[in-house]
């Protein structure tokens, strides 16, 4: 299967620079996929699960807000945070634990 290069960037490093064959990336607009030769496009990062596949090993991570931009060399995320985890269900948990911060300034309004 076809690679390209992927980069995840938060505010305090590069967290993730390799050849992957596929992405999942967490929209706004919901999920969707990316594969080598997609279309360029720009879009939001909703917090949420990324996959991110590679010589048939899947690796997830746990995205906070940001932007995303797919271009014919490869793709760069730009995230708040972004925690590398075990497996998606690890994922799910650490954004969990870091849903009753995100909400707690709301609540106080």
């Amino acid at each position: 299967m076809a690679t390209f290069k992927t980069n995840i960037s938060t505010p305090e490093a590069l967290v993730f620079n390799e050849d992957v064959e596929s992405l999942v990336v967490p929209g706004t607009g919901g999920r969707f996929g990316v594969l080598a030769g997609h279309a360029p496009m720009i879009g939001a990062l909703s917090p949420g699960v990324l996959k991110v596949s590679a010589a048939g090993q899947a690796t997830f991570f746990a995205v906070g807000k940001g932007m995303v931009e797919v271009t014919r060399q490869g793709v760069s995320l730009m995230t708040g945070f972004a925690f590398r985890a075990q497996n998606e269900a690890d994922a799910r948990q650490y954004l969990a634990k870091l849903a009753p911060r995100a909400q707690a300034p709301a609540a106080q309004k």
